[in-house]
């Protein structure tokens, strides 16, 4: 449980109830969003940031290797939030199983293990992506496909980071 309170509409600072009535937020189930919502412009910047980057990552590479790169920097931040939501579409929309499969890189191409490997090690040290995945990323994808992803990484490593550090479960 979360350390900080969720959004009162009531006691919400009139630029929070602005976006909350324009954009239709719900407040009322107990979730990242609704502590989010204690500041508009957090809730813009972690929660709806993440979206627009899932939507060019969709464009501009594909989902499944969005997917991938998400629940790799979730699993290895540990987050539980986006952990559990992330393993859950990669094992309903792909069948790869992370959480319950010793095996699930048996399911990864050579294309997806650069991803998840690229994930994986941004979450873990972003000073230390070996050289090795990084030709491998450049062998697969060019080098807009690289920046979205990345683009991805600093998102979800941010919206992970919230969570965590709120405690938000």
């Amino acid at each position: 449980m979360s350390w900080i309170e969720q959004a009162v509409y009531e006691k919400a600072s009139e630029k929070a109830k602005k976006y909350i009535d324009e954009r239709g937020v719900d407040l009322s189930t107990p979730n990242k969003i609704a502590i989010e919502m204690n500041n508009a412009v957090v809730y813009e910047c972690v929660e709806m940031n993440a979206w627009s980057m899932d939507d060019e990552v969709k464009d501009k590479v594909g989902g499944r290797y969005g997917d991938l790169l998400e629940t790799a920097i979730s699993v290895a931040n540990s987050s539980i939030v986006c952990r559990r939501y992330f393993t859950r579409i990669t094992k309903e929309r792909y069948g790869i199983d992370v959480l319950g499969d010793p095996d699930y890189r048996s399911g990864f191409d050579e294309k997806d293990a650069a991803v998840w490997d690229f994930g994986t090690q941004l979450a873990q040290n972003i000073h230390g992506i070996s050289q090795d995945v990084k030709d491998r990323m450049k062998k697969y994808f060019t080098t807009e496909q690289i920046v979205v992803l990345t683009g991805m990484a600093a998102v979800i490593s941010a919206d992970n980071i919230f969570e965590s550090v709120l405690e938000i479960e």
